[in-house]
């Protein structure tokens, strides 16, 4: 029997599957209405109400330059910050049984800068995981840039 290493949320969006650590998903929510933010980072779709909070909608995170249609959102949170991906679907809950961090360049240039690892799951293999706190805190990054006229 395999060593269980902990668990993911395994998602679609954009060019495929992705996971990410169950720890930084709050909640997935149907996309009921996205408020345009003007003067936003591109990657910024817009904001949403969820339960009072408003959360800035991130798309496009993989790197792609085209627009992705996507009718759920994934609420992240780690380090006090709080952001939400686009994505088509979701999968599910899966363990990680290993993980592989010498073949990211297999995945190509759609990997994205965000890819930690790939992981192996109980059904799948080399599924590219996110790293929340590498997305967070570029996208802070990113705003207090913006903010002080720099983008």
């Amino acid at each position: 029997m395999t060593k269980e290493l902990g668990k993911v949320v395994v998602f679609e969006a954009g060019p495929g599957r992705w996971a990410v650590d169950l720890r930084h998903v709050r909640e997935v929510v149907k996309l009921a209405r996205l408020t345009p933010l003007p003067n936003a980072i591109s990657e910024v779709a817009g904001m949403v109400n969820v339960r009072g909070e408003v959360i800035p909608v991130v798309k496009n995170w993989w790197g792609g330059s085209e627009d992705v249609e996507f009718s759920k959102i994934m609420v992240l949170e780690g380090d006090g910050e709080v952001i939400a991906l686009g994505v088509r679907s979701v999968s599910g809950i899966d363990a990680i049984l290993a993980f592989d961090l010498h073949n990211l360049d297999s995945l190509g240039p759609e990997r994205g800068a965000y890819v930690s690892s790939l992981v192996q799951l109980t059904r799948d293999e080399g599924i590219p995981m996110l790293d929340v706190l590498l997305l967070l805190n570029s996208f802070r990054e990113r705003r207090q840039r913006a903010a002080q006229g720099f983008m």
